[in-house]
């Protein structure tokens, strides 16, 4: 989501709702904003309190903020959003690219910006036959670019939504959608579903994390995806054990 203001200010909808993307994204969080001196990059918010204490200094300027939910790479300060890319753009990215990493442990979001954004100027990526070809190639991911100018470019924009002068990249401001629930099972349904889009969540009860159902053999409901095929899943960190009976779980409303 990003503060859309480039010469006034606008303040942020409220803290309970720039909290809420905070928890319900909580792999880490970063900022870049614009001003005078140009485009700057402040990341590896792990705490809400820091977070919060600097987005109220920055009203004044046209600002992108992102908090993650990690689903490729580490849990670290490297791989919180926004990206600086040489081009002078700042990215974020929500949603999942089927793209190679360019290093170990590089994230999708960042491979796509360096492979497929980075080469081009922002006059070039303001065009529509740009903007059309890399929405294309995103599906259903949302990217939003800020320049140092204080122009902004959001890929796939009609699929987030704006409050009170903000646009978001989904709902989540409006509630604490994951509460409750581990990192690792977050991860697991973030592959390939939204849990915000669905009627119901699977609760796990008795187990905390999605790789001990692995271990126990058991497939994922309602997940369609190749979790050998995945680094997160890989056997040589998981090697599969003999299946077992899924554990006892429901369906909370």
């Amino acid at each position: 989501m990003y503060n859309r203001s480039k010469t006034g200010g606008i303040a942020w909808p409220g803290m309970k709702y720039m909290k809420n993307c905070f928890i319900n994204n909580s792999d880490g969080a970063g900022v870049a904003w614009a001003d005078a001196d140009g485009l700057h990059i402040k990341k590896g918010y792990f705490e809400w309190p820091s977070l919060w204490q600097d987005l109220k200094t920055l009203e004044a300027y046209p600002v992108l903020l992102h908090c993650r939910f990690a689903t490729h790479g580490s849990i670290n300060e490297a791989n919180c959003h926004p990206f600086l890319l040489k081009n002078g753009l700042a990215i974020a990215h929500n949603g999942i690219i089927s793209i190679k990493p360019l290093e170990p442990d590089m994230t999708d979001s960042e491979s796509f910006g360096k492979k497929c954004i980075e080469p081009f100027t922002v006059e070039e990526l303001l065009t529509q036959r740009m903007v059309d070809t890399l929405e294309t190639a995103i599906g259903s991911s949302k990217i939003v670019m800020l320049h140092g100018s204080g122009v902004f470019i959001i890929l796939n924009g009609q699929m987030g939504e704006e409050f009170g002068g903000v646009w978001f990249s989904n709902d989540g401001y409006r509630g604490q959608i994951y509460y409750g629930l581990s990192p690792a099972y977050r991860r697991a349904i973030g592959k390939e579903t939204n849990a915000r889009k669905k009627d119901k969540a699977i609760a796990i009860e008795d187990l905390d994390d999605w790789r001990e159902l692995y271990m126990r053999g058991w497939d994922f409901p309602d997940i369609d995806f190749d979790y050998n095929s995945d680094p997160f899943f890989a056997n040589d960190r998981f090697p599969p054990k003999e299946k077992q009976a899924p554990p006892a779980w429901k369906e909370r409303a």
